[in-house]
């Protein structure tokens, strides 16, 4: 089975395709969907939904795991991501996709069994899970390729869609 997993954002949109095969993992794709800060805020968002479709398309992505938004001290990017999270859900629903909404604290205590990880605990547990030693980069693709993981390694009947 194939999940898309995403770090919202809009300047930043971290995407990550993995798959699972008798239960092994394999980073499909993965990488940042970037817009320029010199982009109307409306045309990053139109950016950011169709560059999700395709990714949906193009590997036939069933499900997705999103994560789910915290608020930070800065309320108009807040306000912003937020914005960026509804058209990426849109988004994959006009593709068929079935979304799952995922805590950064999920996230955490499913990876690595404390909800109070650290993101270097995080990042360590996913190159393990991956099978690799090497840095993933950026930041915002290692947080989707976690957040598809924790979707795979998910009971089923607890996930909460959105």
């Amino acid at each position: 089975m194939k999940v898309l997993g995403i770090d919202t954002g809009f300047a930043r949109v971290g995407f990550a395709v993995v798959e699972q095969i008798n239960g092994k993992f394999s980073a499909v794709d993965y990488g940042v969907i970037e817009t320029p800060s010199s982009m109307k805020f409306s045309d990053r968002l139109v950016v950011v939904a169709e560059s999700i479709k395709h990714l949906a398309k193009t590997h036939k992505i069933e499900y997705a795991g999103v994560e789910d938004l915290y608020f930070s001290t800065n309320k108009s990017t807040a306000m912003q991501v937020s914005q960026a999270r509804g058209v990426l859900v849109v988004a994959l629903k006009e593709c068929g996709v079935t979304v799952y909404n995922f805590t950064p604290n999920q996230v955490k205590s499913v990876l690595t069994g404390q909800g109070k990880a650290t993101k270097e605990q995080v990042e360590y547990m996913v190159k393990k899970h991956l099978g690799i030693t090497e840095k993933i980069r950026p930041d915002d693709a290692s947080d989707a390729i976690a957040i598809a993981i924790t979707h795979l390694m998910t009971n089923k009947n607890s996930l909460k869609e959105i």
